[in-house]
């Protein structure tokens, strides 16, 4: 993706669809692009479903496919096909599966302290991530966009001030 920039998607876009493929793609990586077919997509759908992956990631892969198959098919790259293979598919819902997306489940306050003060006492390297996440609602993307210098703490308010830079512009 750095070697063939795009100003349609932003970075952390291409980084999330790049990740969403090889994840769940990883068969295909192999095989020449015309070659994969509809039934190829298929077959993915149905091991991501058998892997835990919900109907809504399901159709993220899709969209994921679709955009990188018609970028490489613009640019060349795939010649002999005129589309992605998922291109007018829909993603399979299978008989045991909910209809609708399932609740996720909201730990309570004790169970988020618990979990952090374990990872704190076992040094977790992810401590200081999850910790930041819990206590300023932050959201993946800010938080790895968070820089240390970009943090000023308070602490006669017992606060943080921080600035958190997107793909473009800036947030205070």
């Amino acid at each position: 993706h750095e070697m063939y920039p795009s100003g349609k998607y932003a970075d952390s876009t291409r980084r999330d669809y790049i990740s969403k493929l090889k994840r769940w793609t990883e068969p295909w990586l192999k095989r020449p692009a015309r070659e994969i077919t509809t039934g190829d997509a298929l077959q993915i759908f149905q091991q991501a479903y058998e892997n835990g992956a919900s109907h809504q990631l399901r159709k993220e892969v899709k969209i994921a496919i679709n955009v990188v198959f018609k970028w490489a098919i613009d640019q060349r790259f795939i010649v002999g096909r005129e589309v992605s293979p998922v291109h007018g598919l829909e993603v399979p819902t299978y008989s045991d599966e909910e209809r609708g997306e399932k609740i996720p489940l909201i730990k309570t306050r004790d169970e988020i302290a618990k979990a952090l003060d374990e990872a704190r006492s076992q040094n977790n390297p992810w401590y200081p991530i999850w910790f930041a996440a819990v206590h300023t609602g932050m959201r993946a993307g800010e938080l790895n966009g968070l820089r240390k210098e970009k943090i000023d703490l308070i602490p006669n308010e017992k606060a943080l001030e921080f600035e958190r830079s997107l793909d473009k512009g800036l947030i205070k």
